[in-house]
């Protein structure tokens, strides 16, 4: 069993990331570019002492740009993140949005208003590059799992085996009595004469045919 166990170990590899699969430029630069008019027009208040007078000015002249905050603390508004203000009240991040005073709030209550004092900040557009750096790595374990996907395609290609990749369950009947209609999906269905092998998320599934 040794032997087995130590011949399964050898050809593994400790990775199968390449340098280019960590971070997706091109969506990061795409994301960025998008807002990309919004955050240079918030770079106005990078250095303003009076943090509620210089919001005040920008809403006045384009309330829309306050829109794009969510992303300065790592946030996204299509996740419709909620927090709890100093009355136990929950709101979604982007409700604090809809006025000059509760931007304001935002900007204090998140510490955004010393770091923009401080100009701890220079600007925000290449600030933001960097926060979808970080959010992008959030997306590695999809990526790891697409390019694990085609690496095992490729031996399956090399050695002949018949195949059939992303196969919802609704495919086997006998799974979906098992298990219910999750409308989930196997990475790769193997077909033999006898049997036909299901794999997903290190989960083998066996139905005879």
């Amino acid at each position: 069993m040794t032997d087995r166990f130590n011949d399964f170990m050898k050809p593994l590899k400790e990775t199968h990331f390449s340098l280019k699969d960590y971070v997706d430029f091109p969506k990061v630069a795409a994301n960025v570019d998008s807002i990309a008019i919004k955050l240079n027009q918030l770079n106005y208040l990078i250095g303003q002492e009076d943090m509620a007078k210089a919001v005040a000015l920008l809403w006045e002249e384009n309330p829309k740009v306050f829109s794009v905050l969510d992303i300065l603390i790592a946030v996204r508004t299509k996740d419709k993140k909620k927090a709890i203000d100093e009355n136990g009240d929950t709101l979604l991040v982007s409700d604090y949005f809809s006025s000059p005073e509760l931007v304001t709030k935002f900007l204090n209550d998140t510490g955004l208003t010393e770091v923009f004092q401080k100009k701890q900040i220079k600007n925000l557009v290449d600030y933001v590059f960097g926060v979808e750096v970080g959010l992008d790595s959030n997306a590695r374990k999809n990526r790891g799992g697409h390019i694990m996907e085609d690496l095992v395609a490729n031996i399956f290609d090399k050695h002949g085996i018949s195949y059939e990749q992303e196969v919802y369950y609704t495919e086997f009947p006998e799974i979906v009595k098992a298990l219910g209609a999750d409308n989930k999906r196997f990475d790769f269905v193997v077909k033999t004469k006898e049997k036909n092998l299901s794999y997903r998320s290190k989960l083998l599934y066996r139905r005879r045919v």
